[in-house]
């Protein structure tokens, strides 16, 4: 039997190191999550700007987490996320 997809819905501004109206953007766009990560979950966010920029940065931050408390959301795709930003605000998207 085939899983249901289940989808969320960008209500109010993203939070983040983008643009405000980059971040506005995201508002209204319909987003799949991961069938496999159906339920929210929490994790340590890394900024668009601030972020490591290796795959050494990334396990650095893995093992020493940033000091602000992890975020909850939903896990989805983010090539599927950005193609339906695209669709509504392409300048967002290649932002």
């Amino acid at each position: 039997m085939k899983q249901p997809v289940i989808n969320v819905r960008i209500v109010k501004r993203p939070f983040g190191e983008a643009p405000e109206e980059i971040r506005d953007a995201w508002i209204g766009v319909l987003l799949p999550v991961l069938t496999d990560c159906a339920s929210p979950m929490e994790a340590h966010a890394l900024g668009v700007l601030s972020g490591p920029r290796s795959l050494f940065g990334l396990w650095l931050k893995q093992w020493f987490p940033p000091k602000e408390p992890p975020v909850r959301g939903y896990a989805v795709d983010a090539p599927t996320a950005f193609g339906r930003l695209e669709t509504v605000n392409p300048s967002a998207a290649e932002w």
